[in-house]
């Protein structure tokens, strides 16, 4: 997958919305807040469905759902 990345904010580029959340979803860190609402609305807007095979994404679920249950205002920026 080519990588994209965004103009610096906050003296930081950024990465692709998309190559973040799979990245988070694809390992066992804690997700920041910001990944950690894009995982919800990614979720919530079906996207996952489009971005998985069906067995991948069974593979996925139980850390998406525990992704999505964190309490956000106890994850550090």
């Amino acid at each position: 997958m080519k990588e994209r990345r965004y103009p610096a904010t906050g003296g930081q580029e950024q990465v692709e919305a998309k190559r973040r959340v799979l990245a988070v979803l694809l390992s066992r860190d804690i997700p920041s807040p910001r990944d950690a609402v894009l995982t919800a609305l990614a979720d919530g807007c079906l996207l996952f469905d489009r971005f998985f095979q069906p067995k991948q994404l069974g593979q996925v679920r139980s850390r998406i759902d525990f992704i999505i249950g964190m309490d956000i205002g106890s994850l550090r920026a």
